[in-house]
């Protein structure tokens, strides 16, 4: 039998959220294709291929990834479009960038030293390597200075091999709501802007740059110069960890499994380890064939709800590997083979991502990001 944890992904809900985002982009008087759509990390767990398959049957151009092996994945599959690659360039990557027609990220002058030792052991005939350079305008991650585009200019326009086409940076609070995290979004902005007068003159091949992100895009609008490239939004999920379906975005992962077994436990019994859980009164308690390798994050605390039957079952214990208890007492009909929701909407009973977040102490990006292999991902439209 085949284990009943199940993610549906609604592509229906990912091609209306793409277009909301090209909507924004219009609204900001701004190029309705200037989009780069970012299925790293496994399209944020809702599965790499088949996300960017459906984006680009709608019409999107660039996508971007974190690393090679994800870039190589998607080229393996049939994907065309552009793929920008947004960690650096390292040792033993040259061939494949090369081979796969991928966009590279320079964020230092060693990154140049690395790309000029090894294309010069690659014999077959070769044009240069596409790449972006990045701007660290706040973020404290990786990138060179504003203050060292010129020296950075001489460095790389020395090497024939290498041809700046992009700029971009990352904003590090745009999905802060204080005051000071507006003020430090909008310095970002300003500097990024100076950036790219800067470059122009530069780098003759310069034609691409790129700040905004999912929070950019909706609550910055002066940040989305050039490409944008959205995460988190084209999955439907806030990057503020509140609701953004006022805006048009819907979610695209909804995540269920069924009860295991039900049993009775007299008041006083303990649940799961640590013995978190005392009973307060005799309970009808389900185990559910869903832990924290699936996603079901052990810092849940008991007392968040699932649902089951439409109705809220709150959970009992920590949270283990494999499964989970919830309380099913106030559910007189529950039985085994229940279909229990964990993330999407039943009736009124919409538990989504933020939530899941807000109990947990995180953000809902490690949500997403972490459902596992193991959970059958089930393509669906609408």
């Amino acid at each position: 039998m085949t284990r009943p944890t199940i993610a549906y992904i609604n592509l229906e809900a990912l091609i209306n959220n793409f277009q909301v985002i090209k909507s924004l982009l219009i609204e900001s008087g701004r190029d309705e294709n200037s989009v780069i759509c970012a299925v790293k990390a496994n399209a944020y767990g809702h599965g790499a291929i088949r996300i960017t398959r459906t984006l680009e049957e709608a019409g999107a151009r660039f996508f971007a990834v974190s690393c090679i092996e994800e870039a190589v994945e998607l080229r393996e599959a049939g994907i065309e479009s552009d793929i920008l690659v947004l960690s650096p360039v390292r040792s033993g990557e040259v061939k494949e960038l090369l081979k796969g027609r991928f966009i590279g990220v320079l964020i230092g002058e060693e990154d140049i030293e690395i790309i000029e030792n090894e294309i010069s052991n690659i014999k077959a005939a070769h044009s240069p390597l596409q790449l972006f350079l990045k701007i660290d305008t706040g973020m404290g991650r990786a990138g060179i200075f504003p203050e060292q585009l010129e020296s950075f200019a001489v460095r790389a326009n020395s090497c024939p091999l290498i041809k700046v086409t992009g700029l971009l940076s990352h904003l590090s609070c745009a999905g802060g709501g204080d005051e000071d995290d507006q003020k430090y979004t909008m310095t970002q902005i300003e500097d990024f802007e100076l950036a790219i007068k800067t470059s122009r003159s530069l780098f003759k091949d310069i034609k691409h740059y790129s700040l905004a992100n999912s929070a950019g895009i909706i609550s910055f609008p002066k940040s989305m110069v050039g490409l944008v490239r959205p995460g988190i939004a084209l999955y439907g999920v806030s990057p503020f960890n509140d609701d953004i379906s006022s805006l048009g975005f819907k979610p695209v992962m909804s995540v269920e499994t069924k009860i295991d077994r039900i049993r009775d436990f007299p008041a006083g019994s303990c649940i799961s380890y640590g013995r978190v859980t005392k009973l307060k009164r005799p309970s009808r308690v389900a185990m559910i064939p869903i832990g924290y390798e699936d996603g079901l994050q052990r810092r849940l605390s008991p007392g968040f709800n699932l649902g089951v039957r439409g109705k809220p079952a709150p959970i009992l214990g920590v949270v283990t590997m494999d499964y989970a208890m919830i309380d099913v007492t106030d559910i007189k009909d529950a039985a085994p083979e229940d279909r229990v929701l964990v993330l999407g909407r039943e009736g009124n009973l919409r538990i989504c991502a933020e939530d899941h977040a807000a109990r947990a102490g995180t953000i809902a990006y490690e949500i997403l990001t972490s459902i596992g292999n193991r959970v059958r991902r089930i393509y669906t439209n609408g």
